[in-house]
């Protein structure tokens, strides 16, 4: 054996020539060693004007005279950089974060303080996985929980992301496998922004939402709002006013007309809402207009009792249809309205509202 088993120092070997060679190499490994101190555990290329004696651990990643030596021992002797490959619980006190570092056969990581006080203090810390000299927490789980503080008056529990001025950004990124996909933030403004990206690089800003309270769509992507999916609908509601729209695009097979043709399509439906009930409930008639798609493609009306029908046919008008049984009330409608009954004893006819009665259009008769 020519070397000690755990400084791996050289032995002295018998009838050896220039012995001291030996021992002085021995002694400058111990030099570098006992009572180990490095100047830092970040740098990641050696210094432009180290001194004799210096010593550093070598970070992941290490650039230059440094290249290939991570995790290594650094020392400046003789003008040159020699490295050490340390064993598995060899302690170091690092200067520049005034903590111990322990080798753990792979990395070295950060001792836990025994400083309990509300005063302890940590450059760099490490959960479930090892620093990064990127990022001061680095944190490896499934799952992460910030809770309210039992001991304090408030229940409340809040994340602060602060950045330095207007101009900064402060945001939280989304990622697959480490490369961004997402982000939400204050991107160089003081503005909500989404922004996304398939390839980590490039990025869209579809949405915006100002310190004013506007939304800003973007331009720049497209100037629409757009619901995409089976049967998506827009609701726009009045909380205060007590009244909603729904602009909706849908289609059903079973809505059809007289004459079998699919229904559907875009219209905007307005009707009155309950808003203290939870959820909130729809308590009123809808009133709206739309244009029928799929077979039909033809616009319609539907009225305040919700009955829907179409406005016109190949440039004809077309007004709603009813039985003597399913006629609404003259009440319930405007004076001077118009509408279509089938069975009416007199036959079929066009008739209209006065207010209080439905006539015939043709002599003015009552319908019954």
């Amino acid at each position: 054996m020519e070397i000690t088993p755990n400084l791996n120092l050289p032995y002295i070997m018998p009838a050896q020539a220039q012995k001291h060679v030996t021992h002085n190499e021995a002694i400058r490994m111990l030099d570098v060693l006992i009572q180990l101190s490095a100047i830092s555990a970040s740098l990641p290329s050696p210094p432009s004007t180290p001194l004799n004696g210096e010593r550093y651990i070598v970070p992941p990643n290490p650039e230059s005279d440094w290249a290939g030596q991570s995790a290594n021992i650094a020392t400046f002797q003789d003008n040159s950089w020699a490295f050490l490959t340390p064993q598995t619980g060899w302690q170091c006190w690092v200067e520049e974060t005034q903590q111990i570092m322990i080798f753990d056969g792979d990395n070295w990581i950060t001792q836990a303080s025994s400083d309990n006080s509300d005063n302890a203090e940590y450059d760099r810390i490490g959960i479930n996985t090892g620093i990064d000299p990127q990022n001061r927490l680095s944190v490896k789980s499934n799952n992460i929980l910030f809770s309210h503080d039992e001991t304090k008056p408030s229940g409340d529990a809040r994340i602060n992301i602060n950045k330095q001025t207007k101009s900064d950004i402060a945001s939280i990124h989304f990622q697959t496998d480490y490369n961004s996909h997402a982000e939400i933030g204050l991107n160089g403004d003081n503005s909500l922004s989404i922004k996304t990206s398939t390839d980590g690089l490039n990025w869209l800003e579809p949405i915006k939402f100002t310190s004013s309270g506007e939304i800003d769509l973007q331009s720049s992507i497209k100037n629409e709002l757009a619901i995409v999916g089976a049967n998506p609908l827009l609701q726009l509601r009045d909380r205060a006013g007590g009244i909603q729209a729904n602009i909706t695009a849908q289609f059903n097979p079973d809505w059809q007309d007289g004459n079998g043709r699919d229904w559907g399509g875009v219209g905007i439906m307005f009707q009155e809402i309950d808003e203290t009930a939870d959820p909130i409930t729809e308590i009123g008639p809808k009133v709206g207009i739309g244009w029928s798609g799929r077979q039909a493609k033809e616009p319609y009306f539907v009225n305040n009792d919700g009955h829907r029908s179409q406005i016109m046919t190949q440039d004809s008008p077309i007004l709603p249809s009813y039985s003597l049984d399913t006629l609404p009330s003259p009440s319930s409608q405007n004076e001077a309205a118009l509408a279509y009954v089938t069975n009416a004893i007199e036959g079929s006819a066009v008739i209209f509202c006065d207010g209080s009665n439905w006539r015939r259009v043709s002599d003015l008769t009552l319908v019954d």
